[in-house]
Parts: structure tokens; C-alpha cells; sequence
């Protein structure tokens, strides 16, 4: 199968991040790779914080200022 890469933008929505996660989580298909992209940099976010320790299916990017959502998926 093929693998699959989907790109998340963030700023300052941790509950609804961790609920993408788990329904990312809950699928079937598992030969995935999440990059998520952070725009708050008041805000680093780490793997502890959304229970993904140890998954490397998951690449999160702390930007260091806010580009915006557009420019935050490039």
C-alpha cells in the first residue's frame, strides 16, 4: 500500500488537535505520516502533550513566529 502524508495546521487548539489525533488514530489504513505544524510559537508543543511519544508516524513543527494558516502548510 501506498503511504499516505497529511498536513495539520495548528494555533492554540489543543483539545480539538488531540481529537484529530485520535481519529487519525482510529482508522484502519496505519501506513500514514502526520506532520503538524504549529503557528504559536508562545506555545511549543510537544509529543507528551498529545500522547505520542514514541510514534514516529507523527513530525511536529514549532514555527518560530505565525505565518499564517496558508503559509504555515508550505
Amino acid at each position: 500500500m501506498e503511504k499516505i502524508t497529511v498536513c495539520v495546521t495548528t494555533y492554540n487548539r489543543l483539545p480539538m488537535l488531540k481529537l484529530l489525533i485520535a481519529s487519525i488514530l482510529n482508522q484502519t489504513f496505519k501506513n500514514f505520516k502526520v506532520i503538524i505544524a504549529n503557528d504559536n510559537p508562545k506555545r511549543i508543543l510537544e509529543p507528551e502533550m498529545l500522547e505520542l511519544e514514541g510514534d514516529s508516524r507523527f513530525l511536529i513543527i514549532n514555527n518560530s513566529e505565525n505565518y499564517g494558516e496558508l503559509k504555515n502548510l508550505n
